[in-house]
This record gives C-alpha cells, structure tokens and sequence, in this order.
C-alpha cells in the first residue's frame, strides 16, 4: 500500500516474504521510471495477467 506518496506498507505471513514483497515493490517502482526514458508504457492485459497467475502458480 502507497501511503499519499510519503511511504508504503507492506505485509506478509513472515517477515521474508513483507521484505521480499518490499524488494519486489522497489524494483519494480524503479523499472517503471526507467522506462518512461525509452517510450510510452504499454499495460499486459487481463488475459495476460491470468496466464502468468497460472504459469506460476499464483493465488489471487
């Protein structure tokens, strides 16, 4: 959870998975400024996000 751009919260079911899910969070905060530098955003669709939940096993 982004708190009004100041911070973020995150959680998880042992302290692990809140860092890794914070890890994950910075990267991928990170790659998204990056790449504004080399064209416009384009979004995977609905589609798309259900196949890579079932290609890795994901839970919703």
């Amino acid at each position: 959870m982004i708190v009004e751009n100041s911070c973020v919260v995150v959680t998880g079911e042992s302290l692990l998975q809140a860092f890794d899910r914070l890890e994950v969070m910075e990267s991928t905060a990170h790659s998204i400024i990056l790449s504004k530098d080399i064209g416009q955003i384009v979004h995977i669709t609905e589609e798309e996000v259900q196949d890579l939940k079932v290609a890795f096993k994901l839970k919703d």
